[in-house]
């Protein structure tokens, strides 16, 4: 009953809560449960609560592609970070049509990184690198978007490092729009393990095959995170 309740008051204030790694499973939840509000409500604001490490450069942009898309048709999208949004959580931020973060909160960019497992030539490893360096150019062009910095000035902040930035030198940068405390609307907890979406009337989907609760943010590919 109290998660019912729970679940209840969150999507009454739709409210999705990106936490922890950004990966297939993460991507499945935010395309269907947004689906789901727009469907319901396409008019209704939404808000993009954010506190990540970041995850596969894949899911991000599954993820990013699909909200730009959404708000480029009329969806009132925006993005909060209360925590930290690192390395490709700090990319999703930026498709919010505002984009904000609590005082306390910080963002992180560096460069994007693969796993290279045994078996693999140096024609191989020389053709992943080139791939992930492509990966790491489009990361960086989302973040300049709305930013005072250019894209290869952003790269050159990150190279070789974890960047660490501020919410108040993240606003001076254009990041993000605003510092600000979570409004009312904004349920910043989370119940442990996964929670299915309860929007009035529809039907919850069933999980996708073969993708379980958690998978591991390190497969499928290139990571930020």
């Amino acid at each position: 009953a109290d998660t019912w309740k729970w679940e209840e008051a969150k999507n009454a204030r739709r409210v999705y809560t990106l936490y922890g790694a950004v990966d297939d499973n993460e991507a499945y939840s935010f395309r269907t449960t947004l689906t789901r509000w727009l469907d319901y409500d396409a008019d209704r604001r939404i808000d993009v609560v954010i506190n990540s490490g970041g995850g596969s450069v894949f899911s991000g942009f599954s993820i990013y592609d699909w909200a730009k898309g959404a708000i480029a048709d009329g969806a009132d999208i925006h993005t909060q970070v209360i925590g930290y949004a690192a390395s490709m959580a700090g990319v999703l931020v930026q498709f919010g049509k505002t984009r904000t973060a609590t005082p306390n909160s910080h963002l992180m960019v560096h460069e994007a990184s693969s796993l290279f497992h045994g078996g693999q030539t140096a024609s191989m490893l020389k053709d992943q690198s080139e791939f992930i360096a492509k990966l790491q150019i489009r990361c960086l062009e989302v973040l300049a978007e709305r930013s005072t910095m250019t894209s290869t000035e952003i790269g050159d902040r990150s190279e070789r490092r974890d960047w660490w930035i501020d919410a108040n030198e993240a606003l001076t940068l254009g990041f993000i729009d605003n510092v600000t405390t979570p409004s009312d609307a904004v349920l910043t907890t989370r119940l442990p393990g996964p929670v299915t979406p309860i929007v009035p009337g529809i039907i919850p989907l069933p999980p996708v095959p073969g993708i379980g609760p958690y998978p591991s943010h390190h497969l499928g590919g290139p990571t930020m995170g």
